[in-house]
């Protein structure tokens, strides 16, 4: 078995938000199963400032960052999606995900 240490960032109070938006992903799945049907969607917001598109990476950069939370999303949801696009690049990089 390999050992890692990770460094918990808590910044703006993110663990907390992690935390919670983990219980919300087994709570999903959880209704899934008693339902016996239905749909998880994930969600990918903006890199950085939602609504200053001088302040988002340039999809070459973006791109992997988006491609990076996908692959963590994957295995959890069904179906992911996009929100507050600010800047005419980000699509392209959304693109460039898949």
């Amino acid at each position: 078995m390999t050992s890692r240490t990770l460094r918990i960032v808590n910044e703006k109070g993110l663990h907390a938000r992690a935390s919670a938006k983990f219980v919300e992903v087994v709570e999903a799945h959880e209704a899934r199963a008693k339902a016996g049907r239905g749909l998880i969607a994930g969600s990918m917001g903006p890199l950085g400032e939602s609504y200053r598109p001088d302040l988002t990476p340039p999809v070459e950069v973006s791109a992997a960052l988006y491609a990076e939370k996908a692959r963590i999303l994957a295995p959890h949801v069904d179906l992911i999606l996009i929100e507050t696009i600010s800047s005419l690049g980000a699509p392209f990089a959304f693109t460039f995900t898949w």
